[in-house]
């Protein structure tokens, strides 16, 4: 991640980020990271990783 060099929040699976959602992944994810937008600030991107370190899924999340 440290090549990315971009800040992150990193939930594990099952918890939520709750300004985006409440649920968290689910397996086979058992890490979820969140890279917010600074420039919009109600806008993430999220990035499902599972126990190998690979990604299984990514989304893109808008704030109500």
């Amino acid at each position: 991640m440290a090549a990315f060099d971009a800040p992150f929040v990193a939930r594990q699976a099952g918890r939520g980020y709750t300004k985006y959602e409440d649920t968290g992944c689910k397996s086979p994810c058992v890490e979820r990271l969140w890279f917010e937008n600074k420039l919009s600030l109600v806008e993430a991107w999220s990035i499902d990783i599972d126990r190998e370190g690979r990604v299984v899924d990514k989304g893109r999340w808008v704030s109500p």
